[in-house]
């Protein structure tokens, strides 16, 4: 939405100022471009201000509804910024009424944000786990950190654990669902990573359903970005109910998930 605001205002402005000022039509691109330029800085420059406004202390008690907002809001603006369409297919399958943990195949940075986006867009809230490198820039801290994303050290295994806790604590108590890419890292191959077993413990633990979905072409928006649109598939296989979550171990569970979405992605 934001993205189509800054079009629209960069048109119309460009018009406007063509009308007021006493230059040549011909100037018109090189206003729209400026204006669009400079829409977007301030756009970001508010995502700045606005989280140096905010402390963060994890793991939180309450969601900052502002936080939600203006995370909501950039991340939308990045996803239509880079020209990203999100096609989703069985989107029937998607819980309304349950918490989930979502687990998913890593190929990109944008993986969590055309997720997020798509998600909210079916009205799902969702909130990630992310590495750490991410959370030392103050204002991804200030604002993720108050709408229950965190920080994951996989190197540290005892923190990681923390974190683990935390999450189901949040599904748990706050009824929040959570995102996670079991296999540790972006995968820039063709075949699927292993799976990290302890990724699974957060359903258990937040006596949840698993969600397991994969997406395509999300390691193509950065190419792409000057030159045509991406359309990111992101395809909603099923869900591991939360009975037998919890009658399995978090072996089993890493293996299903594993198998269930490398067999959507061998899907031509």
């Amino acid at each position: 939405m934001i993205y189509t605001v800054i079009l629209i205002l960069s048109l119309v402005g460009g018009i406007a100022e063509i009308l007021l000022l006493p230059v040549s039509a011909y100037f018109y691109p090189l206003f729209f471009v400026v204006n669009y330029i400079l829409l977007n800085l301030l756009f970001a420059l508010f995502l700045i201000i606005s989280s140096l406004m905010l402390k963060c202390e994890m793991p939180i008690e309450k969601e900052n509804r502002f936080c939600r907002t203006v995370v909501s809001l950039g991340i939308d603006w990045l996803v239509d910024f880079f020209h990203v369409k999100c096609v989703i297919k069985n989107k029937e399958i998607l819980p309304k009424d349950t918490t989930f943990v979502l687990v998913q195949n890593h190929r990109s940075v944008f993986d969590p944000l055309v997720t997020y986006s798509a998600f909210r867009k079916e009205n799902i809230k969702i909130s990630f786990l992310t590495k750490p490198e991410v959370f030392k820039i103050p204002s991804v801290k200030n604002l993720a950190g108050n709408c229950y994303f965190l920080p994951i050290k996989r190197d540290n295994a005892r923190e990681a654990v923390k974190t683990i806790l935390a999450a189901s604590k949040y599904i748990k108590d706050y009824k929040i669902n959570m995102g996670i890419y079991p296999e540790g890292t972006r995968n820039h191959g063709d075949e699927l990573l292993e799976f990290k077993h302890g990724a699974f413990k957060m359903a258990q633990k937040g006596d949840c359903d698993i969600l397991v979905t994969a997406v395509r072409n999300t390691d193509k928006v950065a190419r792409n970005f000057l030159f045509k649109p991406t359309v990111v598939e992101l395809s909603v296989i099923g869900i591991i109910d939360k009975s037998e979550v919890k009658e399995s171990s978090t072996v089993k569970l890493a293996e299903t998930a594993y198998d269930m979405i490398k067999k959507e992605l061998e899907r031509q």
